[in-house]
């Protein structure tokens, strides 16, 4: 016993020491995330954020927060997600430009590859955007892009098509391609107009290959490709969240929960720094549980963006008349290519706006 509390009491200055890093460093004169990002559109053209949780709707109104910005309107103007095909544009564009009102719904039933996309925030930040837009002059108003692989659900008539389209190299190789087309879209856009905010979920976002010398495994992350094309004109930032234990899939903070101590101590006032040699990009990086990795943090961002503590994250489900009497039996048809049944129950559940 006696072992063992010397043992502690050698670890515990060490221990002090390295959680007074990130205190001591916080502590210094960091912008608001949205005075950092004005900064870092001023320097690169492709920004690529780290979606939390898709469900999360916090992080929504953090983005249009940004998006809403006089700056951000008349110098960026373009935002790309990962949460809408190529396939939707033209509906995207004819809400949120030309106005017509009628295709919210729409949208938001055809938007994905999966039967339906029901997270609330998909829904409540383009009707956000679409009032602000109507708020502009047309040539000044946000334009929505979407970056995943093109998909009609009008073209998947049986389970043959459907299995068809997952064993193709587009749907293989999503993350290349979704990559492909944003690549290409900078080259084409006007000068005036090349910049863009590109919000990707979770690894897609990651700028390298996870990988160890031991262990040769990676993933193909949407970001790495832009970044290897484009190296001087993109960047990426993570957004402050949380990430999964690898067996249980429970909730598991970063940096032991060292960071959101520090946070915690700082008055978790929203902030945005560099992570290239600070105490928080020189960590390990535990992001992704599934593979072990000796790269840190700064190998993989290159900026961090703290906007609220994990205890006021919100996930919210539902969306009001989504699954309407018109559109029952296509999202019965869709359920049956995937193998389930839609119940009454389940449409009630996806029509009412459930949070946690």
């Amino acid at each position: 016993m006696k072992y063992f509390i010397y043992c502690i009491m050698l670890l515990l200055p060490y221990s002090v020491t390295g959680q007074n890093n990130y205190d001591t460093f916080l502590k210094q004169d960091h912008p608001t995330p949205n005075n950092y990002l004005k900064s870092i559109f001023k320097q690169k053209d492709i920004v690529v954020f780290c979606e939390r949780d898709h469900p999360e709707t916090t992080q929504y109104d953090f983005f249009y927060g940004l998006v809403s910005q006089n700056w951000f309107i008349e110098n960026v103007g373009t935002i790309i997600i990962e949460v809408a095909t190529q396939s939707i544009q033209k509906e995207l564009d004819d809400y949120l430009i030309n106005g017509n009102n009628t295709l919210l719904l729409s949208i938001c039933r055809n938007n994905t590859h999966s039967p339906l996309w029901q997270k609330t925030n998909f829904h409540d930040f383009l009707k956000r955007i679409h009032t602000l837009n109507f708020s502009l002059k047309k040539e000044q108003r946000i334009r929505i892009i979407g970056a995943d692989i093109p998909f009609n659900w009008s073209n998947i008539k049986n389970k043959t098509d459907l299995a068809n389209f997952k064993n193709s190299s587009v749907y293989l190789n999503r993350d290349e391609s979704m990559s492909t087309f944003i690549i290409d879209w900078y080259k084409k856009a006007p000068k005036i107009k090349n910049k863009a905010l590109v919000i990707m979920n979770y690894r897609h976002s990651y700028g390298n290959l996870y990988s160890t010398s031991a262990q040769n495994s990676y993933t193909p992350n949407c970001y790495r490709f832009i970044r290897i094309a484009l190296p001087e004109i993109s960047t990426n930032v993570f957004l402050n969240r949380f990430t999964y234990s690898k067996f249980l899939g429970l909730r598991k903070k970063h940096g032991k929960g060292k960071w959101d101590k520090s946070f915690l101590k700082n008055d978790n006032k929203p902030l945005g720094f560099a992570l290239k040699d600070s105490p928080f990009g020189i960590d390990l990086f535990d992001d992704y549980p599934y593979l072990k990795t000796d790269l840190k943090w700064q190998d993989f961002f290159d900026h961090f963006i703290f906007y609220n503590p994990i205890n006021e994250f919100i996930n919210s489900f539902g969306v009001k008349n989504l699954v309407d009497d018109s559109f029952k039996s296509e999202l019965t048809r869709r359920y049956r290519l995937f193998g389930n049944k839609l119940s009454d129950k389940k449409i009630l559940k996806i029509n009412t706006i459930k949070t946690y």
